[in-house]
């Protein structure tokens, strides 16, 4: 029994460590997606923001806010000091109301990637013939780590509950077998 429990300890102890590694994996890919994303679609409006084509701009931005955990999508074009978003009702002007990390990328600076509490913020900057002539502003939900580890972790005691059961059973049936003798000439002394 002491070896069944510890088995069943080791058994445990593994399933955590597999989820911890197997969430953080997941974070770093959705962390990887997220930006590889955001320079997909960069480089698509690059050239539209370059021909002054809002519309075009407007597409991309709804095209990858239907994406998975993007929550807000915006281009803000430093030419024309606007800000394009996917709904044409939310463009404005700009004044003073830039982030910093914004304001650093029109100055030059290269992505920004902010972990916020609930996000992640990139700023991808738009180029032009090695020019800045824009940023593109994404807004990506962070997944819950804690509930990746419990979405792995109810995986593993799912697939594991069978060898467990099965693991019972056996140990159950063995232990049957050995005692029988005994059981045996425990009646019989008790009868005599």
């Amino acid at each position: 029994m002491l070896v069944l429990s510890l088995l069943s300890v080791l058994t445990i102890s593994l399933a955590l460590y597999n989820s911890y590694i197997l969430s953080r994996e997941e974070a770093r890919a959705f962390y990887d997606t997220a930006v590889d994303n955001t320079e997909f679609v960069a480089r698509n409006i690059e050239a539209k923001l370059a021909a002054n084509n809002a519309e075009g701009v407007r597409q991309a931005l709804k095209l990858l806010s239907t994406r998975r955990n993007i929550h807000h999508a915006e281009v803000i074009d430093s030419a024309q000091s606007y800000r394009i978003t996917e709904n044409a009702s939310n463009d404005h002007a700009f004044t003073g109301q830039l982030t910093t990390e914004a304001l650093g990328i029109l100055k030059g600076a290269n992505r920004t990637v902010v972990y916020g509490a609930h996000d992640l913020e990139i700023y991808e900057p738009l180029l032009n013939e090695g020019n800045v002539i824009g940023v593109l502003t994404v807004m990506v939900e962070r997944q819950n780590y804690w509930l990746i580890t419990a979405i792995n972790l109810r995986n593993y005691m799912v697939a594991g509950m069978p060898v467990v059961i099965f693991g019972c059973l056996l140990v159950f049936l063995v232990a049957g077998r050995i005692s029988s003798p005994v059981h045996t000439l425990a009646r019989q002394a008790h009868c005599v």
